[in-house]
């Protein structure tokens, strides 16, 4: 990677057929490919005073995983996202209430075949560099 180098890409993107760049298309065009560079961000929890703070911290981990299977976390993490939310606004309380999350479990093998799990996709978070 080189810092000293920038890429004009006015007009690049111009012509792009909109239809293949959808999740369909991506999984099936290179959905079996592996990508070599997900990042894993792991959620901290710290009090301040009476406050309570969550954080995303960056860890030393690298995972190597299928495109399909990255997408597969995506969509977990969506639907994941999306009960929260209809729980929330379900409430009837007044307060501010945070629905206890149930635990969502992510399994998924890299390309040497090792089984990696992500016990829980609220508290870790993982990001696909240079997709």
């Amino acid at each position: 990677e080189r810092d000293d180098i920038t890429v004009i890409s006015e007009g690049l993107a111009g012509n792009l057929d909109q239809s293949l760049w959808t999740v369909g298309s991506i999984s099936c065009r290179i959905g079996s490919d592996f990508h070599h560079k997900i990042r894993v961000f792991r959620k901290n929890r710290y009090k301040v005073g009476k406050e309570e703070f969550e954080q995303l911290v960056e860890t030393k981990e690298w995972y190597k995983m299928r495109v399909s299977e990255y997408l597969r976390y995506l969509a977990m993490v969506c639907d994941n996202q999306m009960t929260r939310l209809d729980q929330n606004i379900s409430s009837s309380t007044v307060s501010k209430l945070v629905m206890p999350q149930a635990k969502k479990q992510f399994v998924f093998h890299d390309c040497d075949g090792c089984k990696h799990t992500i016990n829980d996709v609220n508290n870790e978070a993982l990001y696909a560099v240079d997709l």
